[in-house]
């Protein structure tokens, strides 16, 4: 009995060794022709009429500054609107920059910066409320200007871009901002910024280097 249980284990063996196991198996079948809604391709443009960043003065009356006969400590401003309108909310950068064509003042005698807000500040010719003064000191009389109003404090919700810059160049081109985000909507978003032009008050005599000089140039708004 021992014996015959031995030989049929090691028969059994043999036949699993040697077996081919079976599986389930159906049809495959390949219905892709390109028609139907499987792998269908369809893209519609876009049209972007309405859409637009307009640039454009803030204020009819202080999209510029002309001032002439001016003493040290004078101030001027020009206001720039710019409004970025879109159907969907997408992000564009303006460069702004000062191109200035011809600056006899003396060294460090004129500095400009840039103020920005999401908030317009009505303008208007010196809006600054600058006022001529002459004051006697010594044998001498003293002539300059003094200003009422101050920035960032009296323009509504502005901070400088960037820092203060000081010409230095007779002719030159300076960059007031490299590169600024306007981000748009389907109503549109306003950004407003201020340029702002200081005759310094140096504290001392400055005919001699200022006296009778001329600054001229061009605020430029380029979209990049």
């Amino acid at each position: 009995m021992v014996l015959l249980t031995v030989i049929a284990v090691a028969t059994l063996l043999v036949a699993v060794v040697g077996a081919t196991f079976a599986y389930f198996s159906t049809t495959s079948s390949n219905q892709f022709n390109g028609e139907g809604t499987q792998g269908n391709t369809s893209v519609g443009s876009g049209n972007v009429t309405g859409d637009a960043i307009v640039i454009a003065e803030s204020d009819t009356d202080a999209g510029s500054f002309t001032a002439t006969d001016v003493y040290p400590g004078h101030k001027e401003i020009a206001g720039i609107h710019v409004n970025a309108k879109s159907s969907a909310s997408v992000s564009s950068k303006i460069k702004i920059t000062y191109d200035v064509t011809e600056n006899t003042f003396g060294a460090d005698s004129i500095k400009v910066s840039l103020y920005k807000s999401s908030q317009n500040t009505t303008l208007s010719d010196d809006w600054f409320g600058c006022t001529k003064v002459s004051e006697g000191v010594g044998d001498e009389i003293h002539y300059y200007e003094n200003c009422t109003k101050t920035v960032p404090t009296d323009l509504t919700g502005a901070t400088l871009v960037g820092s203060e810059q000081t010409l230095t160049g007779r002719a030159q081109t300076i960059t007031l901002s490299a590169s600024e985000t306007l981000t748009s909507s389907p109503a549109g978003v306003d950004t407003y910024y201020f340029v702002v032009v200081e005759f310094v008050n140096k504290g001392s005599d400055q005919t001699t280097a200022d006296a009778d000089k001329t600054l001229t140039g061009d605020i430029k708004i380029d979209v990049i």
